[in-house]
């Protein structure tokens, strides 16, 4: 019997590296999203530092002029909107991520599909060669029997 080739191995083999890819887009964005929200984080701390030192700049008189306060004001106020950019940012990458993911997804389920095709074909083939040496079996078993009725034939006549 011939050795076993699956019908659909070329498309297997196409869905296979379809995933591979999906799944370097997905890490790809996930590694994004990772450095974005790290650079949100210290833009956040930056801001609560600013603030911290402006709270205390208005609260004591510890030299801290005038020009300086309007300086970390603006400052500030930079950084507020550097953080909504940064936010919009980061929900625009968790869109992009939760595509990534759907596509991620119906490509595991196409390659899924061919696997199971795969499975049950060559269920079929094991089944179809032990059908086929059983036979193959069974007709040796056939000629033992009756080479040995033919010497049996022989010594006796």
């Amino acid at each position: 019997m011939r050795r076993f080739a699956y019908r659909f191995q070329t498309i297997l083999n196409l869905k296979t590296l379809k995933e591979e890819v999906k799944i370097k887009e997905f890490a790809e964005i996930v590694n994004l999203l990772y450095k974005e929200q790290g650079l949100l984080q210290n833009w956040i701390q930056e801001l609560d530092g600013c603030q911290t030192l402006l709270v205390s700049g208005f609260n004591s008189n510890s030299g801290v002029s005038g020009l300086e306060l309007i300086f970390y004001q603006e400052y500030v106020l930079s950084l507020e909107q550097a953080i909504r950019v940064q936010e919009e940012k980061i929900r625009l990458l968790l869109e992009a991520l939760e595509e990534k993911r759907e596509e991620l997804i119906q490509s595991s389920k196409e390659k899924k599909v061919f696997e199971n095709i795969l499975k049950q074909d060559y269920k079929v083939y094991c089944s179809l060669f032990e059908k086929e040496e059983s036979k193959f079996l069974d007709e040796v078993t056939m000629v033992q029997n009756h080479l040995k009725r033919k010497e049996v034939k022989n010594e006796y006549p």
